[in-house]
């Protein structure tokens, strides 16, 4: 087990300069995203088909899908030491729900780390060479299949969720004329969540008031992930109360703007820095309002109004300015009536098809595990077992460890 090596990140770079440099986001990639142009050594250096485990986040294992590059800090490369006696790619099907099982014991209060020692000290199988073969053969037929199950599976959600898109703009584009989300707004309605150094993590509480953050705003969906802070808090920071009803914008754009309306029964709330609250005029359809800014139209004006690198903000002014069609109060609930309709339908397609998905995983791990249990293949009680085969291993470590010691005796004479 090789480690990645903490290359200094002011060398890095995206013109392609000197080496390919996979750091963690790259595991089950084949192309690393940036380029490294300074010294390394022999070691730091893996190449196409390696297996690499990320040590940060999810444990993932993966077979390097590109060419030669660098092995950046908090990856580790995995090379089988003798062919002969272990297959790499049954390695590479066992090792995953290890790190699974790992993973799941392992507290954190941010990110999970993972250990070189805690990898070394994995209890993995040691099956008879052949049958590794034969497994590896068995567990890529069903997984063959399987996979491509999944992919079809995917691809049906993701159309789903394009239908759902063309039927919003659909909706939209017949509703009126055009306007902004500030003509909807309350006087003084639309406001964003406390900066500086306003609620930093040591504020939060087991209980109380609510914080609506950016993991609570999703495309149109509000997600319940919740965050208190004191009733004194909420009390010194109420002119950010976002009540039932309200609108939520993220401020903070990835590729899609993202809105949601808050609950009717979130209770007593505050939006956060990069959250933006929209309290809406008496009769507006909030409905209406969340659907609008659905729109895949959207898209090009987030593009062409945020600012900053890395954390790219749509800010405020131009949350004022979101197109949104003018239509009255009626034509306002009839087309937020039939979206939901609709809406509805597609919703419960996508949840059968992500049941499915979740199916497959789950499906994934009991290939694995009647692999590993013997179960998948037939056994051969003719070939040999583990206990010779273990016997040899290390017979061949100590005969290692005897020549090494042997040279350094040399050496020091």
């Amino acid at each position: 087990m090789i480690n990645g090596a903490a290359f200094r990140s002011e060398l890095f770079n995206n013109e392609g300069l000197g080496e390919a440099l996979v750091r963690i986001r790259d595991v089950g990639q084949d192309v690393a995203q940036v380029h490294y142009d300074g010294p390394y050594e022999k070691r730091d250096v893996i190449d196409h088909g390696d297996l690499l485990i990320g040590m940060d986040g999810d444990f993932r294992i993966a077979r390097w899908g590109g060419s030669r590059a660098l092995l950046n800090q908090r990856v580790c490369r995995l090379q089988v030491a003798d062919p002969d006696l272990y297959s790499n790619a049954f390695l590479f099907s066992v090792l995953q729900p290890y790190l699974d099982a790992v993973h799941a014991v392992t507290s954190s209060v941010t990110v999970k780390h993972l250990s070189s020692r805690t990898i070394q000290d994995l209890p993995i199988p040691l099956p008879p060479r052949t049958e590794q073969e034969r497994l590896v053969a068995a567990i890529e037929e069903h997984l063959s299949r399987l996979d491509t199950a999944v992919a079809s599976t995917a691809r049906a959600i993701y159309r789903v969720r394009c239908l759902g898109t063309q039927i919003i703009d659909a909706a939209m584009f017949l509703a009126g004329e055009a306007a902004t989300l500030d003509s909807y707004a309350a006087p003084g309605g639309i406001t964003d969540g406390p900066f500086g150094s306003k609620l930093k993590s040591s504020d939060y509480t087991p209980e109380g008031p609510r914080v609506v953050r950016l993991e609570n705003i999703g495309v149109g969906d509000f997600i319940d992930k919740q965050t208190h802070i004191s009733t004194e808090y909420f009390e010194e920071l109420r002119k950010h109360e976002a009540v039932g009803g309200d609108i939520v914008v993220a401020s903070l754009v990835s590729e899609r703007l993202r809105a949601c309306i808050v609950p009717m029964d979130l209770g007593p709330a505050i939006v956060k820095a990069d959250c933006i609250r929209v309290r809406l005029r008496h009769g507006t359809d909030s409905r209406f309002v969340k659907y609008a800014l659905m729109r895949s139209l959207l898209d090009d004006f987030v593009a062409e109004n945020v600012r900053g690198v890395g954390r790219s903000r749509l800010g405020l002014r131009n949350v004022r300015r979101i197109p949104v069609p003018l239509a009255d109060p009626d034509v306002q609930r009839r087309i937020a009536d039939g979206l939901d309709e609709k809406l509805a339908v597609l919703a419960c397609v996508k949840s059968q098809g992500d049941e499915a998905l979740r199916r497959a995983t789950a499906l994934r791990r009991a290939i694995l595990a009647a692999a590993f249990s013997g179960q998948l293949v037939p056994q051969d009680p003719g070939e040999e077992p583990a206990s010779v085969l273990l016997e040899r291993i290390r017979d061949q470590r100590a005969a290692a460890t005897w020549t090494r010691r042997t040279r350094t005796q040399g050496a020091s004479r």
